[in-house]
């Protein structure tokens, strides 16, 4: 039996629960938002029914409207009476969110075909998403199946067993800090601490008291003794991201430290040892930057023992769109949002885009398209990725003045309304005379401005 939530004010007719139930359906009744949250989450649930109560008000169809937007996994199908169909709110959300809708009185047998019908869609979708998720490789936190991404899980692998200090390089968002969590777990020290201090974020001043601690009395407000990172990471891994923006004050003790293995705090007199690596991360060019006298030569080599090189998202393919969908299934979670993919063109903006800011920047993308798409399908405008106007070629101008896509939006038009004219706005035998589903028509007519304003709809 499969589980069909019914937000319903009502107890089902008898006879339509016998019928649901011949049909191989559970009915699971609810009344509210809360119930039916709590529903979706105790039962394997891809389908809901909702039946808006005849002569509820608009305060009730809104309520009843966020119900089905704040559960946007469900393929819904809902019933209402004629009048309702000409209620904004409906029409919107007939729109936007239902896959299907039916004016009373019930046609059972319809009904159970359009819930079986999107019972079968949404099992497809699943089925696709979690092929899309096992074509993934997934390790130490990241997600990829192109061959760069599989030669660095190879390297990583490789230089985490060598207990020697790695300079992880890659551009900025490229995923540097998850390298070296994957190098810290998968070595020796994997039991001992991972310690991280990014460079790039700790005034100068502060980067010696934070590497090496301090005692009490070492300066104005130190009113007790800290230990520094470095002793924090002892028998671990001490991880120093940005290492290229590390001034040269704090790059001559830390050379010091990495030729002794010892550290002296601020303010204390005597030195003690400590056993820890060090991995350190940089998107600059370290040899450039040492040719250029704003980084030690000596400390390059001491800390650039192993190199791995973390390859940015341009060079990794498909990973594009298989990391795209991933961050689009997080963002969707918990959200009222009427997203279920990315259009086609949206997957080839991804394909041509450069990603200066690498998966950080994809992943920033797709969230804030998933927040602020107000379509099924995420186009290209949403992703801040449409493609820039060319005034060079404006559209084809025919001989009244009209651009050619002005002509073709003007016959799909005439079209639409010729269909409801000839059936008397029933939509069912329209759509089925322009051979597009139901739901199809009903965008097509939002889309030109005949929904609101031309009667009220029938079937």
């Amino acid at each position: 039996m499969r589980p069909l939530l019914i937000l319903t004010r009502n107890i089902l007719p008898a006879s339509l629960t016998s019928f649901l139930e011949r049909s191989h359906w559970r009915p699971i009744l609810v009344s509210r938002r809360e119930g039916a949250l709590a529903a979706t989450r105790g039962h394997d649930v891809h389908v809901g029914l909702a039946r808006f109560p005849a002569g509820a008000d608009g305060t009730e169809i809104a309520e009843w409207s966020e119900c089905i937007r704040a559960l946007p996994g469900l393929r819904w199908v809902a019933t209402m009476s004629r009048e309702q169909t000409d209620h904004p709110a409906l029409k919107q959300l007939i729109v936007e969110r239902l896959y299907d809708f039916q004016v009373e009185p019930i046609d059972p047998l319809r009904l159970v075909h359009a819930l079986g019908h999107a019972h079968g869609i949404a099992e497809i979708e699943q089925d696709l998403l979690r092929r899309t998720s096992s074509s993934v490789s997934g390790r130490y936190g990241m997600l990829g199946a192109s061959p760069a991404i599989r030669t660095l899980f190879d390297a990583i692998e490789r230089v985490a067993a060598a207990d020697a200090n790695l300079l992880i390089t890659g551009p900025t968002g490229a995923g540097k800090e998850l390298v070296a969590t994957a190098v810290h777990g998968l070595s020796l020290r994997a039991a001992g601490p991972l310690v991280s201090l990014n460079c790039a974020a700790i005034p100068a001043t502060l980067i010696q008291s934070e590497l090496f601690g301090y005692s009490r009395g070492a300066f104005t407000g130190a009113s007790e003794s800290r230990p520094g990172l470095i002793e924090t990471a002892a028998g671990g891994t001490l991880f120093l991201d940005e290492i290229g923006e590390m001034p040269l004050e704090s790059q001559a003790s830390l050379l010091r430290f990495l030729d002794s293995g010892s550290i002296q705090s601020l303010g204390s007199e005597t030195a003690k040892k400590v056993d820890v690596r060090i991995l350190a991360a940089t998107n600059r060019d370290l040899e450039a930057e040492v040719a250029a006298g704003r980084f030690r030569s000596d400390l390059f080599f001491r800390i650039s023992v192993l190199r791995l090189r973390t390859p940015p998202l341009n060079e990794r393919g498909r990973d594009v769109e298989l990391l795209a969908e991933h961050f689009l299934r997080q963002a969707r979670l918990g959200v009222d949002t009427p997203v279920l993919g990315l259009s086609p063109e949206a997957v080839k903006a991804l394909r041509r885009h450069h990603w200066p800011g690498n998966v950080r920047e994809l992943r920033s993308r797709i969230y804030q398209a998933v927040l602020n798409c107000e379509r099924r399908f995420i186009e290209p405008a949403d992703l801040g990725l449409a493609s820039p106007v060319v005034p060079e070629s404006p559209s084809p101008v025919l001989t009244d003045g009209r651009s050619l896509s002005e002509i073709r939006n003007g016959v799909e038009r005439d079209a639409v309304v010729s269909a409801l004219q000839r059936h008397q706005r029933n939509v069912a035998r329209a759509a089925r005379d322009l051979s597009v589903s139901r739901m199809t028509l009903y965008r097509l007519m939002q889309k030109h401005g005949l929904a609101p304003d031309d009667g009220p709809l029938r079937g």
